[in-house]
């Protein structure tokens, strides 16, 4: 069930967890399994934080040259204008899937309402510009996409600020033009954020939870 409540993105809890250290921590393998060997309740907060940072479902946003940044920005405009990018920010930060259940159980928190339907990513850490939201939110659109191995890339239909972050956005992709599955083997999320292109690429062998794929 999806709520106004927002989803748990505090800038207590992100300065947290960038003080745990587990953007570090390279996650992957058995033992490191914890999200389905113990159940959600039986989580600890270093894992939650290790889950929300770097995981299946997190990955590190870092900025590509400026080279790349012109790539992403013609790549994903479809037809619109070229978004002018300039040399690229030395910031890191996040994108974490928060549609998948397991990010879903370890923020506690539902996503707003108008993310119902939709697969969700956030990035968070990257600054943003100072424009208007009408102007942010129209440029992230332009220059996002959601790209499946075996697919056309979609943008998202669906922009908003993380309620309580600074440079906190989620972008959401709806589910009635893009269907994901375990057919598609790895899925590339990029966007431009003011002069900073970042890119992730998840691979669903890896994005399953309870024995589904959690997107």
């Amino acid at each position: 069930m999806h709520n106004n409540s927002g989803s748990g993105w505090s800038r207590r809890h992100w300065l947290a967890l960038a003080g745990s250290g587990v953007l570090g921590i390279k996650l992957y393998g058995a033992e490191t399994d914890f999200w389905n060997q113990k159940d959600p309740s039986e989580w600890t907060a270093e894992e939650i934080a290790t889950l929300l940072a770097k995981s299946p479902w997190a990955r590190e946003a870092m900025p590509q040259s400026e080279s790349a940044a012109q790539s992403v920005a013609s790549g994903s405009a479809r037809g619109g204008r070229r978004r002018p990018v300039g040399s690229p920010q030395s910031v890191k930060g996040v994108i974490v899937w928060e549609s998948a259940q397991a990010i879903l159980d370890g923020r506690k928190k539902a996503l707003p309402d108008e993310f119902a339907n939709h697969y969700t990513l956030s990035v968070n850490g990257i600054p943003l510009p100072s424009e208007s939201e009408t102007d942010l939110y129209d440029q992230l659109r332009q220059f996002t996409s959601l790209h499946p191995d075996d697919q056309p890339p979609v943008q998202p239909g669906v922009v908003r600020k993380i309620e309580g972050s600074a440079n906190g956005v989620l972008l959401g992709f709806s589910k009635d033009v893009l269907q994901l599955s375990t057919v598609d083997k790895s899925i590339e999320f990029s966007t431009t954020v003011g002069h900073a292109a970042v890119k992730a690429k998840f691979e669903t062998k890896y994005m399953l939870y309870k024995g589904q794929l959690a997107v």
